[in-house]
């Protein structure tokens, strides 16, 4: 397990492909944030699919360039599935929204509780374990 904290967020990155990344209260997650995540997640995992678990610990703030990368297939093509635990409705509304607009291809599903959020993707890897063999 390798772990990353900047000012704006905690990546941990598990062995099994799951990468919890924590975005902290208050702050602003932009593209340089995003890149940055990336780089760390895909240099421990080379070659592997990503099933990211996005933890909003509050409220953010992003830009539109960020949001629009997101939603890019060339940006998301490591991932395979995106669990985004949060308590807070107002950025909840904020997640189902931009899923409506930008209709990212990465599967992705929102929870209140990181069990849900982790068993989903775990259940993610194994039937896609199972289509590869």
């Amino acid at each position: 397990m390798e772990t990353l904290e900047t000012h704006s967020f905690v990546e941990t990155v598990h062995k099994s492909g799951i990468v919890a990344l924590t975005i902290k209260d208050n702050v602003s997650f932009d593209v340089k944030d995003m890149i940055e995540a990336k780089k760390f997640s895909t240099s421990h995992l080379p070659n592997k699919k990503i099933y990211l678990l996005v933890i909003i610990e509050g409220n953010f703030n992003t830009s539109r360039e960020a949001r629009e990368l997101l939603a890019d297939p060339s940006y998301s093509s490591h991932q395979a599935a995106i669990a985004v635990v949060t308590k807070n409705f107002g950025v909840k509304l904020l997640v189902q929204m931009y899923l409506k607009v930008n209709k990212p291809k990465i599967e992705t599903k929102i929870y209140k509780n990181e069990r849900d959020a982790y068993n989903w993707l775990n259940k993610c890897i194994k039937a896609h374990q199972s289509i590869s063999t």
